[in-house]
């Protein structure tokens, strides 16, 4: 017992700090669990007679002998003495009363049920626990017809910026439909400067954000109007207080996110004006010299050039902009210190290990896809992933950046002869791995939060030859047909590679077929093709004037992640070689 009340006593501080930390004074619950309940039992009371009537709990001091008129009001004295969750315990006891004494009615009346009372009921009195009898918050419980007529008061009163109005989406005792809750949230003015959330049954804990994106489309609400609430968390057993009270903070914090994502998004719709102006203000000289002389020396794609020098300069305008905008700096603090101060409560919603759209931003940011980099023909780069299309394995180019680069004759530095090579190192995904001849590329699955890690003592070396033909085809794989035309997308230095690989693949392949021709054997015969790697098992096919190797480009690990990875993999092979210690001599 000593237990159960301290853990309702720790519900009651924690649901007063986290909504004194939102600036919550007033939560409105509005559920047909408050319809006109009394009316209920004095209508069961008349039908059961003073003897039995007399029987209920709570009642037993009425005086059921006296005239209709006293002891409804008697009754009604009581009821409003009693908690809700007292209320409902005698509304059910008395119909518990009423099916024993007429059971048939009892069982005509039950035969259409339209939801699970007793599932709302605990719901109900779940809600009253954890937020009735708050010292600096007021819990107001409503049914639709006193919502009706209070509504307007609650809207607009010098309470509303600090209340949360809680829907319950089905009203059907009342005679609303299974979703009068969500039409109820339609008709909450704009000018409410309070909260709003929607409690349900029918939306699965941890289901509630993907409900809250299809109903706000469904319809046509706010997102800033509404957060959904799962009636499980209140009817698990044990209930879920700690998960409901987050679920609370997210209701009040919506409409402060909102806040700062607007202000931000009006900053950064003035910065790309701004930047666009800059751009256009370019002489035509300058431009040619920024965007295509540059990228032409250093064999980078112009659109990547031009987007780098308009990332530049929408950054310092937006800077500029931040310096000198208080409300968006009050409005980011605003949120910083609630949610500093909500934690321990926010804590409480964390039933998974990673947040799906979290994860989704994050690898936006870390990595690009296969399809994006291969639909455009993007250069060899540092930080790209191959795989082995035999037997799925992955392995990630650690190479300077300089050494992959192609300058505008078709060639990389120091390479005439097309003879550079470069690392692929192994990538593994069993477990987590520590020291340093693990690298960590984290969130490398698209569906949960699971890295990668590099092997930096299975590191191959690769002739980036073959794997520059993964740049000419759309599909990433390592391929190349002698007779066929460079695609259009391909970058004009690289254009010129691809004629260099077309002639050196020209000669291998004449050679392949000679030796072919004096059957010396197919093994001998592939010497005359460029191997991928002396330690990876990929042997290239080899049809007509068409070669194809079995390794395609799959992903990228964008920078700064990827030279992170080449500076531990550079750490892990200059690390320092010892000769083996000799054991300490005994001299005792």
């Amino acid at each position: 017992m000593d237990d159960v009340k301290t853990q309702q006593r720790r519900i009651k501080a924690d649901a007063e700090k986290l909504l004194e930390s939102v600036g919550i004074s007033r939560i409105v619950v509005v559920d047909d669990e408050y319809a006109d309940s009394l009316a209920d039992l004095l209508g069961i009371c008349s039908e059961l007679g003073s003897q039995n009537a007399e029987k209920l709990q709570h009642l037993d001091a009425v005086n059921f002998e006296n005239t209709e008129e006293v002891w409804k009001h008697d009754v009604g004295e009581v009821w409003e003495s009693l908690s809700q969750s007292e209320r409902q315990s005698l509304l059910l006891q008395a119909q518990s009363l009423e099916a024993s004494v007429k059971p048939q009615e009892f069982e005509k009346e039950a035969s259409n049920p339209q939801e699970d009372e007793s599932t709302d009921a605990r719901a109900a009195n779940c809600l009253e626990e954890v937020l009735g009898n708050l010292s600096n918050c007021e819990f107001i419980t409503l049914s639709h017809a006193m919502w009706k007529e209070k509504s307007q008061s609650l809207l607009c009163d010098e309470k509303a910026s600090e209340t949360i109005l809680l829907f319950d989406r089905n009203l059907f005792r009342e005679g609303g439909s299974p979703d009068e809750g969500l039409k109820l949230l339609q008709k909450i003015p704009s000018t409410f400067t309070g909260y709003c959330g929607l409690i349900t049954h029918t939306v699965s804990v941890g289901g509630e954000p993907e409900a809250w994106k299809s109903l706000s489309g469904e319809y046509r609400l706010d997102r800033e109007k509404f957060v959904i609430i799962s009636k499980g968390r209140l009817n698990s057993d044990p209930p879920d207080y700690f998960g409901f009270l987050g679920m609370l903070w997210l209701v009040a914090m919506s409409r402060r996110h909102i806040l700062v994502r607007r202000q931000a998004w009006s900053i950064f719709e003035n910065s790309v004006a701004q930047a666009k102006e800059a751009v256009e203000g370019l002489s035509p000289l300058d431009f040619d010299k920024i965007v295509f002389e540059s990228s032409r020396k250093e064999g980078v794609a112009e659109s990547d050039t031009l987007f780098r020098v308009f990332s530049i300069l929408v950054r310092r305008a937006a800077q500029e902009q931040l310096r000198g905008d208080s409300s968006f700096r009050e409005a980011v603090e605003d949120v910083r210190n609630v949610s500093a101060k909500s934690t321990s409560i926010v804590n409480s919603l964390r039933n998974t290990k990673f947040s799906e759209e979290a994860v989704r931003i994050q690898r936006f940011e870390m990595y690009e896809s296969g399809s994006e980099l291969n639909g455009v023909h993007a250069p060899l780069e540092l930080g790209d992933v191959f795989e082995n299309v035999s037997n799925g394995k992955l392995y990630v180019l650690l190479t300077q950046p300089c050494d992959l680069m192609v300058r505008n004759n078709g060639k990389r530095s120091y390479d005439n002869r097309l003879g550079r090579m470069g690392a692929l190192v192994e990538l593994v995904f069993n477990s987590e791995k520590t020291g340093s001849k693990w690298g960590k590329l984290e969130f490398f699955h698209a569906d949960t939060d699971k890295s990668a890690y590099a092997n930096f003592a299975r590191a191959h070396q690769v002739q980036l030859l073959v794997l520059d033909l993964c740049v000419f085809s759309t599909d990433g794989e390592a391929k190349l047909d002698v007779d066929g035309q460079c695609p259009d997308l391909v970058i004009e230095s690289w254009k010129s590679r691809h004629a260099h690989i077309v002639q050196r693949f020209r000669t291998a392949l004449k050679d392949h077929q000679q030796l072919e021709e004096k059957d010396i054997g197919k093994s001998l015969s592939l010497l005359a093709l460029p191997n991928l790697s002396t330690s990876i098992p990929i042997v290239p096919d080899v049809k007509s004037n068409r070669v194809h190797y079995g390794i395609k480009r799959v992903l990228r690990l964008r920078r700064p992640w990827s030279s992170a990875l080449l500076t531990a993999y550079s750490h892990y092979m200059a690390r320092a070689a010892f000769d083996p210690q000799f054991e300490q001599l005994d001299v005792s």
